[in-house]
């Protein structure tokens, strides 16, 4: 079982003046500029959470030194900028897990 894999959970609320549809569209962006390019990324999953302006942003990772690099290149980025204008400030809480094993309905994979 290969248990290298970091999941970051970012939980934010937006700001109520967005829609929901600009919410994903924003992430969208940034997904497709920013992560998709970063070394070691595996994936994201963008989730609402059951409060109203509740969201959560799902990384997978393949090492915890991939997301530092990524720290490292947050400051800078536009479409990091971007998005930060769509959350309410201090909302941000930002989680690191080692992930284990995951269990799916078409086999038994863990970070692939």
């Amino acid at each position: 079982m290969k248990a290298n894999c970091i999941t970051e959970i970012i939980e934010f609320k937006k700001l109520v003046n967005f829609t929901d549809e600009e919410i994903v569209e924003v992430v969208n962006t940034l997904e497709h500029n920013f992560h998709l390019k970063q070394e070691g990324f595996i994936d994201t999953e963008l989730s609402k959470g059951s409060e109203e302006k509740q969201w959560f942003m799902i990384h997978h990772y393949e090492k915890m030194e991939h997301l530092e690099k990524v720290g490292k290149k947050i400051p800078n980025d536009p479409d990091i900028a971007k998005f930060q204008k769509y959350v309410e400030s201090g909302s941000v809480k930002i989680s690191f897990l080692k992930q284990i094993k995951i269990w799916s309905g078409t086999k038994d994979f863990c970070c692939k």
